[in-house]
């Protein structure tokens, strides 16, 4: 299977809209006169409230003239068999002007790039082939070894170093941590306002995390259960998922492939 990542430039500014609209410029521009200035807009343009909508409908109909077209579950997942004599499969993830594209044809990439290409300006930023290659998208790492088939997901290993530096965690700790008896103890205080601020803020970067993570993700959701009003145990128990994770900071998350 190839994996490849793409940006789109300017995606909003590409895309038509169903009707033009009426922009009225700040107050800082005017007329020699002193008078307003208006923009007629017939494309997006960052800001307009439609404008995101109007790039997904704009590549969604780009995308639909190979073959591909928007799940009804996930409609950010575009999944189809590309039109002509190869017909493979191809499946695109898109996060606004990011794209994911999988398939197992290179056929299929090149169409797909043709067909982008034709209308807006696109460039890529990783490939994972049959040899290997890396690429990150949204964040995180996607990469496969030279001679394995399977594919690996990371994040960024220095992604959590705030979240450590702010309990000055520098050693970690190779047990899984029991949270249950901790949670348990009675008599906990509440957190200060800036220890819940804190605390709120580190859970945030652990949650994120765990997106890729599932296998942590039992630790985030107990942790969770402080979030409204966290007590002095639940920043304990913090600490000990932390330093559990500060010693297995370049884990990746293998994912098997036939292909």
């Amino acid at each position: 299977m190839f994996l490849v990542g793409l940006d789109v430039s300017q995606a909003f500014m590409n895309s038509p809209l169903e009707r033009p609209e009426i922009l009225r410029m700040p107050l800082s521009m005017s007329t020699m006169k002193g008078e307003p200035i208006f923009l007629w807009a017939e494309k997006g343009i960052k800001g307009l409230r439609i404008a995101s909508q109007a790039w997904i409908v704009f590549f969604s109909s780009i995308v639909k003239s190979i073959g591909v077209v928007s799940g009804t579950v996930e409609p950010c997942l575009y999944v189809g068999r590309m039109v002509g004599k190869d017909q493979a499969p191809i499946v695109i993830m898109a996060y606004v002007d990011d794209l994911l594209a999988a398939t197992t044809s290179e056929s299929a990439l090149q169409a797909l790039m043709t067909a982008l290409s034709a209308h807006v300006k696109v460039r890529e930023t990783g490939c994972v082939g049959l040899k290997g290659g890396r690429l990150r998208f949204l964040g995180r790492s996607i990469f496969r070894w030279p001679g394995s088939s399977a594919l690996y997901m990371q994040v960024d290993p220095t992604y959590l170093d705030e979240a450590f530096a702010e309990f000055d965690l520098k050693k970690g700790s190779t047990s899984f941590p029991d949270l249950r008896p901790i949670l348990e103890q009675e008599g906990s205080q509440p957190l200060s306002a800036e220890g819940h601020a804190r605390f709120r803020r580190v859970l945030g970067r652990l949650s994120w995390y765990c997106q890729t993570r599932q296998d942590k993700g039992i630790l985030v959701s107990m942790l969770g259960t402080g979030q409204a009003q966290p007590l002095e145990t639940h920043e304990k128990c913090l600490r000990a998922v932390l330093r559990y994770r500060r010693s297995r900071e370049k884990t990746s998350v293998c994912k098997s492939s036939c292909v």
